[in-house]
């Protein structure tokens, strides 16, 4: 039995790139921008839009010699213009500037929407799509390291790493991270279009609330904008930890829409908004319908209900009979408007549940079955993604080497996930993988282990390690997932102990040293010399 956790929105006059707002829809209607992409709030001040359509190409490393509002002269890294709307970025450092080229208009409550697709990156985890608002980086008064109260800013993110969160620069580059959720457990897919909405403005309480959408559609229909976070920034939750950027500036303090920010040096703290990311290789980041408005906050566009309810999480399908299974999973706990789950097996839909488990039964014995779990909510509207198991009778552990022969024999990358079940507290539990059937330990590749102490590690060329100590506890169940790189004989380890979220046993580890050669992983196996456990059957893709 085996776990596979994917936790899963016009203007008229243009002058310059600046579209002066008018009103931003009729009443009761949707409105969608100068690319057709729908509205999360109406339109209330200036606007700007990408000007990577007009027929023009070209490649600079500055101030986009069409659009002089588009500042990409900051950072380290080159960007091509398609002229049909694309835009291409490469380098270690793309960081592009959206602002007025005389300063002399700053940017109040914001809405940022982009479309991305990533190629080629270093996957540097918190690189991927960000935007920063509520800053003065580098634009007014001197570069980024110079005025460093001007360099706040705030920002919203989907890594990389398949993570989604809100940061607040408190004084470059120290900041403080709030809010981060797991959109993607196999990281940010690649040559996908990714839509991104971040919104920031300011609440009649004084307040600031920050808010990001997703969009999977590639804007199909103007876009199916999910909200994925939302934070309320009262002055003293956000930006704990960060560096102040002046003596008696509170590291916390709200980056509000007004001019006269505590610290500014420029008295001109809003000036710009802008982009970034980190490791981008050739061509390896591409935009495209890129936009800044501000908005009116009270001014909601009247549409469709496009809250998704919080994703599921860290799902277990533990076979209880030889012909039921039961499933269970975690509730994030900001499951806000969840109304139940519907319950897919082999991508049919089996059954709904108002609670965080489902029982099926009706099963054929050491038959390997697909579960899906997706949340709704009250409109219907189901997570962005859904988590994924297979189950099969659990197997108990011997003192000596079980195998499972593999077809064929995998030469390449892939996946593994499985679940164990210590049945002490100090076991020597191991699950391998290698070439062969094994009869020892130094016939595993792969090798990842209940250990003695105590705690979970895995095997990293001639030694055991992990990057933090993982305890067990007899009778809970672990789901491991391995993402094995043959050519590199190299393997990454995670784990998720039942009711909690996954946790890193180490990256990029090296095959066992007696393997170090081997060219394929054609067998699993597991093993308990101290102790006993099970194993459920793992599933490899």
């Amino acid at each position: 039995m085996s776990v596979h956790r994917i936790l899963l929105f016009a203007g008229i006059a243009f002058f310059a790139g600046i579209f002066l707002a008018q009103a931003a829809s009729a009443a009761g209607l949707a409105a969608v921008d100068k690319f057709g992409v729908n509205e999360i709030y109406q339109t209330a001040g200036k606007e700007w839009f990408s000007n990577w359509g007009n027929n023009s190409a070209r490649s600079f490393s500055g101030i986009d010699p069409q659009d002089a509002w588009f500042d990409a002269g900051h950072g380290n890294a080159s960007y091509k213009v398609d002229g049909k709307g694309l835009l291409k970025i490469s380098g270690s450092t793309p960081r592009m500037y959206i602002h007025d080229p005389s300063h002399l208009q700053g940017w109040t409550n914001v809405e940022m929407t982009v479309y991305a697709m990533r190629v080629s990156d270093n996957s540097t985890p918190w690189g991927g799509i960000e935007g920063v608002a509520r800053t003065n980086h580098g634009t007014v008064g001197g570069p980024e390291m110079q005025n460093l109260c001007d360099t706040r800013g705030i920002d919203a993110r989907i890594r990389y790493d398949g993570k989604t969160d809100f940061e607040k620069e408190t004084s470059h580059p120290s900041s403080g991270v709030v809010n981060s959720k797991t959109l993607f457990s196999e990281g940010m897919p690649k040559n996908s279009w990714i839509g991104y909405k971040f919104v920031v403005y300011d609440l009649p309480n004084g307040n600031v609330k920050v808010e990001s959408y997703m969009d999977l559609t590639d804007g199909k229909n103007g876009g199916n904008w999910q909200k994925i976070n939302e934070f309320e920034d009262n002055g003293s939750n956000f930006g704990i930890g960060g560096t102040a950027c002046s003596s008696g500036i509170s590291p916390t303090l709200k980056l509000s829409a007004l001019g006269g920010r505590q610290g500014s040096e420029s008295a001109k703290p809003n000036a710009t908004v802008y982009w970034r990311s980190d490791g981008v290789g050739t061509d390896g980041l591409v935009y495209k319908k890129m936009s800044v408005r501000e908005i009116d906050p009270s001014g909601t566009i009247p549409q469709q209900d496009v809250l998704a309810p919080s994703i599921p999480q860290n799902l277990f399908a533990i076979a209880v009979s030889s012909t039921r299974v039961k499933l269970s999973w975690l509730a994030s706990t900001d499951n806000v408007g969840v109304a139940g789950y519907n319950i897919f097996r082999n991508g049919t839909k089996i059954g709904t549940s108002g609670s965080a488990e489902f029982q099926n039964s009706g099963l054929s014995q050491n038959t390997f079955y697909s579960f899906k779990v997706l949340a709704f909510d009250a409109a219907g509207n189901q997570s962005v993604q859904s988590s994924q198991a297979s189950a099969a009778t659990f197997k108990a552990s011997s003192a000596s080497w079980q195998n499972s022969a593999l077809s064929p024999v995998l030469s390449g990358q892939f996946s593994a996930a499985y679940t164990a079940i210590p049945n002490a507290n100090s076991i020597d539990g191991l699950f391998g993988m290698s070439i062969l059937a094994g009869s020892d330990y130094a016939d595993f590749g792969v090798l990842v282990r209940f250990n003695t102490s105590g705690g979970i590690d895995a095997r990293n060329g001639s030694n055991y390690s992990a990057n933090s100590f993982i305890p067990y506890t007899a009778g809970k169940k672990y789901s491991f997932r391995l993402a094995v790189d043959v050519p590199a004989r190299k393997y990454s380890v995670f784990v998720a102990p039942e009711g909690e979220a996954e946790k890193t046993v180490g990256t990029n580890f090296a095959f066992r040293t007696e393997q170090a050669g081997i060219q394929g992983i054609g067998n699993w196996g597991f093993i308990a010399k101290t102790g006993s456990m099970q194993l459920g059957i793992p599933v490899i893709k």
